[in-house]
């Protein structure tokens, strides 16, 4: 009981963040928009590097391939995050992050065909009930009583799972030559940086 108590604690917390965000986002950032709350998230960031720092401190003497590929991480987490807060603004909490269960189909997929890993039996049944549950949850009833495609939360949040797996897969390729301390420095170093330009 303990463990399945404990592994519910991660979903909870993910799902008041993403409450937060539709919150922050029709409350206090209205008027100014999603680039708003992205300058924030991006800025938290910065709160990151000195534990960083202090943990690895050889952090700097990163190869120069590795820093470029991690400063595109960077980059793809912030349009992730576009992607998502866009959606979030224009539909459901509820709604909009059941996409986000396709980030791990993505990445399974993209962990087979470039990190050469193996698809077990029961990773694929999986990946096909994910699939299905999403795709149920992509309509909804019109005043009519029609069934709606909502092809505009799908587009976007269907992009953010797929950019979402693809820099955790190349992100684990750079953790797992350098090491993930010094990884997470210059993606969140970039992402900072990003929010002050």
């Amino acid at each position: 009981m303990f463990w399945f108590t404990l592994s519910l604690i991660g979903p909870f917390m993910y799902a008041l963040t993403n409450h937060m965000d539709k919150i922050l986002l029709e409350k206090y950032f209205k008027e100014y928009g999603v680039g708003t709350l992205i300058l924030f998230s991006s800025f938290l960031s910065f709160l990151a590097l000195p534990f960083l720092l202090y943990v690895d401190p050889t952090i700097l003497s990163l190869d120069l391939k590795n820093v470029l590929i991690l400063i595109l991480v960077g980059i793809i987490n912030i349009a992730v995050l576009w992607l998502y807060l866009i959606a979030l603004n224009d539909d459901e909490a509820s709604i909009t992050v059941v996409f986000y269960q396709l980030v791990p189909v993505f990445g399974l997929l993209l962990g087979y065909i470039f990190l050469d890993e193996v698809l077990t039996k029961m990773q694929i049944i999986s990946m096909l009930i994910i699939i299905i549950g999403t795709s149920i949850i992509s309509f909804e009833i019109d005043n009519e009583n029609k069934f709606k495609l909502k092809k505009k939360t799908i587009g976007l949040m269907l992009t953010a799972a797929l950019l979402w797996a693809f820099e955790s897969t190349i992100f684990k390729v750079v953790a797992i030559e350098e090491n993930v301390v010094r990884s997470l420095f210059w993606e969140h170093l970039t992402l900072g940086m990003i929010g002050i330009l």
